[in-house]
């Protein structure tokens, strides 16, 4: 029973996560949530939990240099297409993997290289434009040409079907792909996250504006605010963004060795210039 339960008990059931703060600091929480709504309902007198320190995962500061970047980009040409471009776009774009993965064909505008996040579908809950680079575009009109109809505006750019294969489905595997990855990569401790962190420090490094940068990760604290002002905002910074992401475009195919042809699968190749025409 829950009044049975000591500190000692919870203490001990911590320890066996002691080595991945994350999941250490969720228990914690939510046995001490559990708790606190019992004492209030005066289920239970004590809360086993109180003075527990719980641990914090080490903050996340990892940036890929632009040669580890290609090596991730390497290993994703090694898995099945679908998972293969969802990196590539993640790597290219540097919007958040729900984000990529949940991306439809109504989003995407290829003939003016852009895709449009409603906000229900943003953590920051409000409408974000994307400029697509090269890189991005290119992969994305090799897919669109893939059908042999027109895909409706809700389809998915990266369909998969669920568990239990009656649907289809967003991709969501993200531990398999990413020990893939490692296997492949064989780089030091990375997250698929700091794709993010990587695409912002690079271009800031050569001078590309950080809130051109803040804006494009559609960041919660970003200079692209509500209202009247956030819309005049937002639409003058969509040409500097055109030209970050550009600049970005040009370091990974100078990273990834390429240069007027982008390699998209074993068999077939799209180049840029069919991309801008």
């Amino acid at each position: 029973m829950a009044t049975d339960i000591a500190r000692s008990d919870v203490v001990s059931l911590l320890n066996e996560h002691v080595e991945r703060p994350s999941a250490h600091r969720r228990m914690h929480g939510a046995i001490n949530r559990m708790y606190a709504w019992a004492r209030s309902s005066e289920l239970v007198t004590n809360n086993p939990t109180e003075d527990i320190v719980t641990t914090r995962p080490p903050a996340r500061e990892r940036v890929l240099s632009l040669a580890e970047l290609a090596k991730v980009w390497g290993a994703a040409d090694q898995l099945d297409s679908l998972y293969r471009d969802l990196v590539h776009l993640m790597i290219c774009t540097g919007q958040r993997r729900n984000e990529v993965a949940g991306m439809t064909w109504g989003e995407i505008d290829l003939t003016r290289g852009l895709w449009t996040l409603p906000g229900g579908r943003t953590k920051a809950r409000r409408q974000h434009v994307i400029p697509l680079p090269p890189l991005a575009a290119a992969i994305l009109q090799t897919r669109r040409k893939a059908f042999l109809q027109a895909p409706d505006a809700d389809d998915l750019v990266l369909p998969t079907t669920s568990r239990d294969g009656k649907r289809v489905a967003a991709i969501s595997g993200w531990d398999w792909i990413k020990r893939e990855l490692d296997k492949k990569a064989k780089l030091p401790p990375w997250r698929m996250h700091d794709f993010r962190r990587s695409l912002v420090t690079h271009l800031a490094e050569i001078g590309a504006d950080v809130a051109v940068l803040d804006s494009m990760l559609n960041h919660a604290a970003s200079v692209t605010r509500g209202g009247v002002i956030g819309v005049y905002q937002k639409a003058s910074l969509m040409e500097p963004m055109h030209k970050v992401m550009t600049l970005w475009d040009e370091l990974l195919r100078k990273a990834l060795n390429q240069d007027n042809v982008i390699s998209l699968s074993r068999d077939s190749t799209v180049r840029l210039e069919e991309v801008r025409a």
